[in-house]
């Protein structure tokens, strides 16, 4: 979101609209936990509890939403294992940039230009899309069968490719008419080059969808955006003695800033029976809370937050988790860069046995 439209996670669900019950129950608990981004690390088991579906439910109900551009998922691991996904919700953008006509900066792969009027295969119609794909084969990609596939793409792109034009304009920094270009050319160039295997699939739909996918990660994380060069710099020449700009004027933090950094606070909270969604969240706004206040207020200013309260925390669980990222206001207590594993682990069971869920 721009800073200029901004709004909070849960108004922005209010937006949605076409959601089912259980896409919605499991998107309000995400706007929950979500940073000023909109990322999220929670289990499918985590979201069945508290949005109060099945886990085949939330499932098929994040499968929904990411088809559609509401979010993106990423797989991540924990120890060797995997932990819990790492979601990201995508708010629409809106506005002057779907009016202006003007010329698209990308378009990597060039989609035929073919009479918009004639017929198209539905997504989801996968016998339709297998019948057009193999006549196209059969024409040389020079007759009908072809332009049915590239009227299909054209009504498919903003919804069975959603997923891949959002992660255009959330990573690639396209505007959403040149992340849609982009994600057709790509999709026209999976189909030529693996016509015959999506034909051949169980669902040629998906199996379109996911090459595309596939490829457009692949594809736009290759090169440098346009005008953007990367060069080394002598260590030497770095100046010291001084913060980085606009260090201490941080009003909000979000999970890619700290997760490196904060793993060994969050695994010792999940570790002591905090859950890992709370854990993460609960770092990442005491961490927010640490930056934005002064030395002698971050404790209280912990107490008194209204988002650690709605997780669950408790004034003294606030305090306490406070204490532990920063040490105490006297200096009684160090900060966890100071303290080993197993004080680590110590006082995080004080602040997972001060927490109150109300959930």
């Amino acid at each position: 979101m721009s800073e200029e439209t901004r709004v909070s996670w849960p108004v922005w669900v209010e937006s949605l609209e076409g959601l089912k019950p259980a896409d919605t129950a499991v998107v309000m608990e995400l706007a929950r936990l979500a940073d000023w981004r909109g990322e999220v690390i929670a289990s499918v088991a985590w979201l069945a509890a508290h949005a109060h579906v099945s886990e085949r439910s939330v499932k098929r109900a994040l499968a929904r939403m990411e088809d559609r551009g509401v979010l993106v998922r990423r797989l991540r691991r924990r120890r060797q294992r995997q932990g819990a996904n790492l979601i990201r919700l995508l708010p629409v953008e809106t506005g002057a940039d779907e009016d202006v006509d003007e010329d698209v900066r990308v378009y990597r792969f060039a989609v035929p230009d073919v009479d918009p009027d004639g017929p198209w295969v539905v997504t989801g119609d996968n016998p339709g899309l297998r019948e057009a794909v193999l006549g196209a084969i059969c024409e040389e990609w020079v007759g009908e069968s072809m332009a049915v596939v590239a009227r299909s793409l054209d009504k498919a792109v903003e919804s069975q490719f959603a997923g891949s034009v959002h992660q255009g304009m959330r990573f690639g920094g396209l505007s959403r008419r040149e992340s849609k270009a982009d994600t057709m050319g790509w999709a026209w160039e999976v189909m030529r080059l693996n016509a015959r295997g999506i034909a051949i699939a169980d669902s040629p739909w998906a199996m379109w969808t996911r090459i595309t996918r596939t490829a457009t990660l692949e594809g736009r994380d290759c090169l440098p955006p346009e005008g953007v060069s990367v060069t080394s710099v002598e260590p030497g020449l770095v100046p010291e003695g001084s913060g980085l700009p606009g260090a201490l004027e941080v009003s909000a933090v979000g999970l890619d800033d700290f997760q490196v950094v904060m793993s060994g606070l969050v695994n010792a909270l999940v570790d002591a029976g905090m859950a890992e969604p709370l854990a993460w969240a609960g770092t990442r706004r005491v961490t927010e809370l640490a930056l934005a206040w002064g030395e002698s207020r971050r404790q209280t200013a912990a107490a008194n937050d209204s988002r650690l309260a709605d997780l669950g925390a408790s004034k003294a669980c606030a305090r306490a988790w406070m204490t532990l990222l920063i040490g105490s206001r006297r200096g009684t207590k160090a900060p966890i860069v100071a303290l080993g594993s197993e004080e680590v682990a110590e006082r995080a069971r004080e602040v997972v046995e001060a927490f109150q869920p109300t959930t």
